[in-house]
């Protein structure tokens, strides 16, 4: 008898233990990882030592490079597109270049990156994210502003510093609405050296 229940015991402890077939779902986030591409008949230049970027005829350069650094600014005729990159230490005379800002950084898996609008934080709704042979090697934040028909709208650039790995301010970008393909186009045709 004591079998029959121990047995009895035994099943219904099996019965009352059901598994969950169902697969728990995961949340995976996909990016969208925009390759680098080159457009014909456009220029080549450093944007900083470690990448390069692809700039249409109708820009004015201003870019100037010192030992310490690159600073890239290019400007569209009419300066409805500008791009600067890296920044100059003003406290130093003449100006010392630093490529990147250390202080701002991201994740290399961000969907956005913060920054300052009136005095408050605030967080960029825009990205796009550069890949070369499927590894990213650039994010674009930005934001659309009312259409003005100047510079509406602005961006950030964080690209991948070689000597720590992370992801850091390395330029900005004030841009027309209407020229946003344009703009674009030139974000995603930055490349690592």
């Amino acid at each position: 008898m004591k079998k029959y229940l121990f047995t009895l015991l035994i099943l219904c402890v099996i019965i009352s233990c059901t598994t969950n077939n169902e697969e728990e779902e995961l949340e995976i986030i996909e990016y969208d990882c925009t390759p680098a591409t080159e457009i014909n008949g456009w220029q080549r230049m450093q944007f900083n030592h470690a990448h390069t970027i692809s700039i249409p005829n109708d820009y004015r350069d201003y870019n100037f490079t010192q030992k310490s650094g690159i600073y890239f600014s290019q400007r569209k005729i009419g300066d409805r597109i500008t791009f600067n990159g890296g920044h100059c230490d003003e406290a130093r005379y003449p100006c010392s270049v630093n490529e990147y800002r250390d202080k701002k950084t991201i994740e290399d898996n961000a969907s956005t990156a913060e920054y300052w609008n009136n005095g408050e934080i605030a967080y960029f709704t825009n990205r796009i994210l550069v890949c070369q042979d499927g590894v990213p090697v650039a994010y674009f934040f930005y934001e659309f502003g009312s259409p003005t028909g100047f510079r509406d709208s602005f961006g950030e650039i964080y690209l991948k510093d070689p000597k720590d790995n992370k992801f850091k301010m390395a330029g900005y970008v004030q841009f027309a609405k209407s020229l946003s393909e344009e703009t674009f186009n030139i974000i995603k045709s930055i490349k690592a050296n």
